[in-house]
């Protein structure tokens, strides 16, 4: 499936990003394919241009689930919580219902499976005051971390970020503008590659989210293309959904998205 939505990608990009935002489409289809609601972005660094969907959602703030595993490494690594991407992060020895959460894993491993025990060590570690200081300089959108919610504020609760925030995070990462160490992001952005083949790679993170009956999701990463990078941030949002589908609903809906964007040969 990732092989699918990255060809899409790489023919979409040329053909579609001429201006600062195209019109925006309805894809109102493939969303209620799903039962979602939801946006998609994709910016072109090298023309500066955007392609949307759903402008507006665009620029609503959610909770940003497991997307903040990017930001929370960085800040793990600065800390030295782990050392680099080999550090083993053990298991607590608690059942859960995600089987590959269940054993030790290195720090790689862990935002790969998107290890929520994992992070939520990492979180008691760093504190409330050094994320409140760390995340004042990362900029990523408004986290809202105190002692009740300092294994959870990205999972629910009051924080948000946008997916045009996504994106602008996205290539400060990729820019070497954060303020973190080179180390630190050279580090982050090796643990973030989902594929890498002859002419391209893909780097992104998924996240979920649930309140209730409310669900948020995302997809949010980019590609390198000759040398090239282009950011992409997909959101979705649901209440009551059906699991499975929502789930599949993050790449899904972007995978069908490009896919009714390539031009006409």
């Amino acid at each position: 499936m990732m092989l699918g939505i990255l060809s899409l990608l790489l023919l979409f990009i040329p053909f579609h990003l001429s201006a600062q935002y195209t019109s925006e489409k309805d894809f109102k289809y493939h969303f209620q394919k799903y039962g979602v609601e939801g946006s998609f972005i994709l910016y072109d660094l090298h023309r500066k241009s955007y392609a949307v969907y759903k402008r507006s959602q665009s620029s609503a703030g959610l909770i940003p689930a497991s997307t903040f595993k990017i930001p929370n490494s960085l800040i793990a690594l600065e800390l030295g919580i782990v050392k680099d991407e080999n550090t083993i992060m053990k298991w607590d020895g608690q059942e859960r219902s995600i089987a590959a959460w269940n054993q030790d894993m290195t720090f790689g491993d862990a935002i790969k499976v998107s290890c929520v025990p994992c992070y939520q060590e990492i979180a008691r570690k760093v504190g409330v005051k050094r994320y409140h200081q760390l995340l004042k300089s990362l900029k990523f959108g408004r986290m809202d971390v105190n002692s009740e919610t300092l294994d959870s504020f990205w999972l629910r609760g009051n924080s948000n970020i946008t997916p045009m925030e996504q994106i602008d995070f996205l290539k400060r990462l990729y820019n070497n503008e954060l303020e973190v160490s080179q180390r630190s992001m050279d580090i982050v952005k090796s643990i973030l590659i989902i594929e890498d083949k002859e002419g391209y790679v893909l780097r992104g993170k998924t996240g979920w989210a649930v309140e209730g009956d409310y669900n948020v999701g995302w997809f949010v990463g980019w590609v390198e293309k000759d040398g090239k990078p282009y950011f992409f941030a997909t959101n979705v949002e649901a209440t009551n959904p059906d699991e499975a589908k929502f789930i599949q609903s993050r790449v899904g809906i972007t995978h069908a998205i490009l896919k009714e964007l390539l031009p006409v040969n």
